[in-house]
């Protein structure tokens, strides 16, 4: 059963801030849950996490993107999202790699604030991973090789950064 990443900021999930109780997350946590619409994107990961580097190259050229940065994810079971009761659809993701976007972008649906904060909680539970910039930047090259981004879709400044990596 695949399961979907969902981008976070790391330092978000701390929970060792010396006035928060126990069981809770800082509320800023919650902007990483970004749910236009009551709905929050997501990418399917395939069993063996065998698409895992193109998705997370494809979010680090994402539009709005001016650097090349870390990216933090967690990967959350679809066996859990269904024990939330949360639905899901297939929708077009919006990164500069169409085809990923076409292949493996989900939105969960319908969600309410007692489903975000379901989907909080379980996170806080989950590995929190990270691919480092040098990382990202060994991503973005295999993606340009593979020709796997329309560059008319990156922004401008990070597009300069791409160019010097070739």
């Amino acid at each position: 059963m695949p399961s979907f990443l969902i981008k976070v900021t790391w330092g978000k999930w701390q929970t060792d801030e010396p006035w928060l109780p126990p069981g809770e997350l800082p509320a800023n946590a919650l902007f990483d849950l970004r749910f236009p619409n009551n709905k929050l994107s997501v990418w399917s990961i395939e069993d063996g996490n065998t698409n895992l580097d193109r998705v997370i190259a494809a979010l680090a050229v994402n539009k709005g993107k001016t650097s090349i940065d870390n990216v933090d994810y967690i990967l959350l079971e679809q066996m859990t999202i269904e024990e939330l009761g949360i639905k899901m659809e297939k929708s077009r993701g919006a990164t500069p790699d169409v085809s990923a976007n076409d292949e493996w972008h989900f939105d969960l649906i319908e969600l309410t604030v007692s489903k975000i904060v379901s989907i909080a909680r379980c996170i806080k539970e989950l590995e929190i991973f990270r691919k480092r910039e040098p990382q990202i930047k060994d991503l973005i090259r295999i993606g340009l090789k593979g020709n796997h981004f329309d560059l008319n879709l990156v922004d401008e400044k990070l597009m300069a950064r791409i160019q010097g990596l070739q």
